[in-house]
């Protein structure tokens, strides 16, 4: 077989003993032949190695398409379950919002109607959805106007109202007309608008707004009235002067020869003497009651404690007669009108005195306490005779008494002098009592005045 100049053929291999395909080649010049075989099972080995990279490769790259489009899914899972939960949390928000809201299409029909919308309008969402949001909640005059601005914004793109809050009135469903607080902003999304807006009802607002005006209005009457008080007393007590002082003059001139007059002649001349003493005091009252707040005095430190102790020492007369207990509590300084909080504390201690109750000895008490930061409460505490609680506003007007002249002396004017001193210095004054319990007067006042530290 191997006596050819070369060849191939299937055999056993000499060495191995595998089957093998062998090949020779003589050598040129020689008996010799060179042999080389290959056993047939590896024969196709380096076809088989580049199959498999290249299905290794076609794997790898299945493989990594499969990862990409998974992890691609993924996403889009991911992104689709985020606008459907921030939609969920955006649709909760809306439903539990404390504004209406209504969202309507380029034609005006309702799209969305909240819960508050509900309330507010009186018709179900259910009711309100693909009707025309004007019939629903404009008054018939507003509803032509309405459709103009959209078919002017759908025109134009361009809307007076819109990305505004203004106000407006609206309508409820049993026709009964209200004012809304209203803010609407455009929302385009792809070819079609949309027309979103929130909506407040602001009744209460209005109500308050009016009641305030009412307020601002009685106030400034009041303070005119007041004015005309002051300018009245102001000129009474200057113009009544010269004549009163005739009449005491002459009353003291009769009662140097009060002997050439009988038993009633004396008690005229007594009456004449009392009534003109009297109507001194209310023109004093008058006087000290015009000049608050027209003399403007420097404000300064005031210890309210030391204050009390000077009233208490001037009215020692006053409390030795009435037999009275007083206490003084640890007062606060602050910055005040020294003259003015000393008077105020003097008609407040002697109201305390004037009107005990008998058969009781008088406790008078004075205790202060600061109530927050930059405020103080005073209080002046009696066991008297009290006062009915309905008649609180009087007690603090000029001229105005709960009880009779005849039994407790007064000019009937020495609360409302507290009462505008407690207002000159931005603080004011209230009082609680019952019949029969006594009274407690409570001052409130700021501890600084304004320009002050």
């Amino acid at each position: 077989m191997l006596t050819a100049q070369s060849g191939d053929f299937t055999g056993e291999d000499p060495v191995s003993g595998e089957k093998s395909l062998i090949h020779f080649e003589k050598i040129p010049g020689m008996e010799w032949r060179v042999v080389v075989s290959q056993a047939e099972e590896r024969l196709n080995e380096p076809l088989y190695a580049i199959w498999s990279l290249i299905v290794q490769l076609a794997l790898l790259s299945v493989a990594v398409m499969l990862t990409f489009g998974l992890s691609w899914l993924q996403t889009i899972r991911n992104y689709h379950r985020q606008r459907q939960e921030a939609g969920e949390h955006i649709r909760m928000i809306l439903a539990t919002a404390s504004d209406a809201f209504i969202s309507i299409d380029s034609e005006g029909r309702v799209l969305d109607w909240n819960r508050q919308a509900e309330l507010i309008f009186g018709w179900s969402r259910e009711e309100a959805r693909g009707k025309i949001m004007a019939e629903l909640i404009l008054p018939p005059g507003h509803r032509a106007p309405h459709a103009e601005g959209l078919r002017r914004y759908i025109a134009t793109g361009e809307g007076p109202i819109l990305n505004r809050r203004i106000e407006l009135t609206a309508l409820r469903r049993d026709g009964r007309e209200f004012p809304v607080e209203l803010t609407v902003w455009p929302l385009r999304e792809g070819g079609t608008v949309r027309f979103n807006a929130f909506l407040r009802d602001i009744s209460e607002r209005r109500k308050s707004q009016q009641l305030l005006v009412e307020k601002t209005t009685e106030l400034a009457r009041s303070q005119a009235e007041l004015e005309q008080l002051e300018l009245f007393a102001f000129v009474a007590s200057h113009d009544l002067q010269e004549p009163l002082h005739k009449i005491l003059a002459f009353s003291e001139m009769l009662g140097s020869s009060r002997e050439g007059l009988d038993e009633k002649g004396r008690q005229y001349l007594d009456r004449m003497s009392a009534a003109a003493l009297h109507l001194s005091g209310m023109i004093e009252q008058l006087r000290q009651f015009s000049r608050i707040g027209t003399h403007e005095r420097s404000f300064g430190p005031v210890e309210l404690d030391e204050l009390a102790k000077e009233v208490f020492a001037d009215l020692e007369p006053l409390v030795q007669e009435a037999g009275a207990e007083i206490r003084v509590g640890e007062l606060p300084t602050i910055e005040a009108d020294r003259p003015q909080m000393k008077q105020l504390f003097q008609n407040l201690v002697s109201n305390a005195l004037k009107f005990r109750r008998e058969g009781s000895r008088p406790l008078v008490e004075i205790s202060g306490r600061h109530t927050e930061p930059g405020w103080v409460e005073v209080r002046v505490s009696d066991n008297g005779i009290g006062f009915e609680p309905r008649y609180l506003d009087r007690i603090f007007k000029p001229f105005q008494r709960l009880h009779p002249a005849s039994r407790y002396k007064g000019s009937g004017i020495g609360l409302a002098i507290c009462e505008k001193v407690a207002m000159r210095h931005g603080g004011k004054i209230t009082a609680e009592g019952r019949p029969q319990e006594g009274s407690t007067f409570i001052v409130t006042l700021p501890v600084y005045q304004k320009g002050l530290p």
